[in-house]
């Protein structure tokens, strides 16, 4: 009997320790509120013209994406503004190198500019998206990584969709204009679930 109380209190040790490390590896999402498409594809295209700007400070304008897309859930947003304006040079950028290569090259001779256009048709479902709401993120075996929990919402169905999609953060080093160029170091998050899991999530539960 004691044996028994001293193994379910040493379990008890061991539960509690996962709890409180899950609780505080695990980066909460910092916007819960649900986000119109149309405002984030006024922000994106506001960054497009910035960043071709003549007279962008570099310094300033990677502080200003580190605000925003050291924001776990600023990656989602991301993809689903670029695919709402069809800007298929983009699409790279939503993800990590890996999976944007496993996701897109899959066919050799395959139109790559055509499959991203068909994979931002499939997403917003022909424009129909309107707004994202991200609901809770959720802890990954991996420090870098966490998945996050959206509510999808298109003009034409009554209940929104549910999608899971796992989130990596990747430290880019880049060099500075008003540091006297010393090389500074940026994180950000990309998708690290594969498209056509998100779009078979979506076209399942329509």
């Amino acid at each position: 009997m004691q044996k028994i109380i001293i193994i379910a209190g040493m379990l008890m040790i061991v539960f509690s320790g996962i709890a409180v490390y899950v609780k505080l590896s695990v980066l909460e999402i910092s916007s819960p509120v649900k986000k119109e498409l149309i405002n984030l594809e006024e922000d994106l295209k506001k960054e497009m013209e910035a960043s071709r700007s003549p007279d962008i400070k570099g310094d300033e304008f990677i502080k200003s994406l580190e605000q925003r897309y050291s924001k776990p859930e600023a990656a989602l947003e991301y993809l689903f503004a670029l695919s709402l304006l069809e800007e298929t040079d983009l699409y790279p950028d939503a993800f990590t190198i890996e999976q944007y290569m496993n996701d897109v090259f899959t066919k050799v001779g395959e139109n790559k500019e055509q499959k991203v256009k068909d994979i931002m048709e499939r997403l917003t479902r022909d424009g129909k998206l309107t707004s994202v709401q991200f609901v809770k993120s959720k802890m990954v075996f991996d420090k870098k990584s966490l998945r996050v929990v959206a509510d999808l919402y298109y003009n034409d169905l009554k209940n929104p969709i549910r999608v899971n999609v796992k989130l990596k953060e990747v430290e880019h080093d880049y060099i500075g204009h008003a540091t006297d160029n010393v090389i500074s170091r940026s994180q950000f998050y990309y998708i690290d679930s594969s498209v056509w899991d998100i779009i078979d999530k979506i076209e399942r539960n329509i």
